[in-house]
């Protein structure tokens, strides 16, 4: 559970690759028009922070498989289910 005055922040990058120089990178918009969407790869960050004070209480990532299309639904529940996990860890020590 999410403590209070806290707030889930979810970011998504898509892999993309320039057509012009072969090179392949993660984004959230591609660098020129030119650049492909490629369907595999990608990853989610999650990150838990206090409102107040913008201080990070967790901060994850999921990683995508080079083997699997992305999917943005699925990278948001891991990565925010292990940014709780994170929280849980640490409230207990």
């Amino acid at each position: 559970m999410v403590p209070k005055g806290a707030k889930v922040e979810v970011l998504h990058y898509r892999k993309w690759q320039d057509p012009d120089y072969g090179f392949t990178y993660f984004s959230d918009i591609p660098l020129s028009k030119d650049d492909v969407l490629l369907p595999r790869g990608g990853k989610t960050e999650a990150i838990i922070y206090k409102k107040k004070n913008k201080r990070v209480l967790a901060h994850t990532l999921a990683r995508c498989s080079e083997r699997d299309n992305y999917n943005k639904k699925l990278g948001r529940m891991i990565a925010v289910g292990r940014a709780l996990k994170q929280l849980e860890t640490a409230g207990s020590r």
